[in-house]
């Protein structure tokens, strides 16, 4: 693979891959597989502490099996929380959600970006947007949640789509996702709609920091039907977008 696209199977570090560096402050956007992303890099945990949150609503980490060292899901503190311990990954929420599902309400971008504290978290991970777990999005209006403070947008596709139909068990919004991102009369997900979806500015990179560093995941890679070839795909992928990161996933 080239310069900027690797392809990370299950015994290889997501962190590494990515090229994380102490400091980073990401947020995770796009289709689904974002919480799975943020679970591994907080399991990997490569600088010790890491800070995890989401600016929208996510799965309730308390209602199955997590990474976290502590769970803060009532935080209605101003700053961030302070580590406790030399080793540790904190998640944190506003709140729980009332319903049927077990989601936890996200912190406010104006809260997030006041954060004081955030020097003694040397990663922050903000899982930035919602997918009602399709592989692919539309973003909407106001859509995604990114704070002011990210300096790295993780842009998430998941490879299952392709073939596939432009219809709602893929695509979260297919009548949006038609209307920006595919060709006249187009009702399969290819590789070309993927590479509009990346660079189209109402699309995976919406509302991205201006001088914040830009990943693709491509995850579920097992799920990759033939006739694709992915090696194919991210080359093209790079060449049209170069000052892009691409990855694509066995691991998640």
């Amino acid at each position: 693979m080239g310069k900027g696209i690797e392809t990370v199977m299950k015994n290889q570090s997501l962190s590494k891959a990515m090229n994380l560096q102490m400091g980073d402050r990401l947020a995770l956007v796009g289709g689904g597989g974002k919480t799975s992303i943020l679970y591994t890099l907080a399991k990997e945990n490569i600088y010790s502490r890491g800070l995890y949150t989401t600016s929208t609503k996510m799965y309730d980490p308390s209602s199955g099996t997590h990474p976290f060292h502590r769970l803060l899901l009532n935080w209605q503190e101003e700053d961030c929380p302070l580590p406790l311990q030399k080793i540790e990954s904190c998640f944190i929420a506003s709140g729980r959600m009332k319903g049927t599902k077990p989601k936890v309400i996200g912190l406010s971008n104006n809260r997030i970006n006041n954060w004081k504290s955030t020097e003694a978290w040397p990663i922050l991970v903000i899982e930035a947007d919602g997918a009602a777990g399709r592989p692919v999005k539309a973003p909407n209006e106001g859509e995604p949640v990114i704070p002011e403070r990210i300096n790295r947008v993780i842009g998430c596709i998941g490879l299952d789509a392709l073939g596939k139909k432009i219809e709602p068990p893929w695509v979260h919004r297919p009548e949006l996702f038609r209307e920006r991102f595919c060709r006249t009369g187009q009702q399969m997900i290819d590789p070309e709609i993927l590479m509009e979806l990346i660079r189209h500015p109402e699309g995976l990179f919406k509302n991205s920091p201006v001088d914040s560093t830009k990943t693709v995941i491509f995850n579920k890679l097992d799920c990759l039907d033939s006739p694709f070839e992915i090696e194919k795909m991210l080359e093209d992928f790079k060449r049209d977008c170069p000052s892009h990161q691409f990855l694509a996933l066995s691991l998640i």
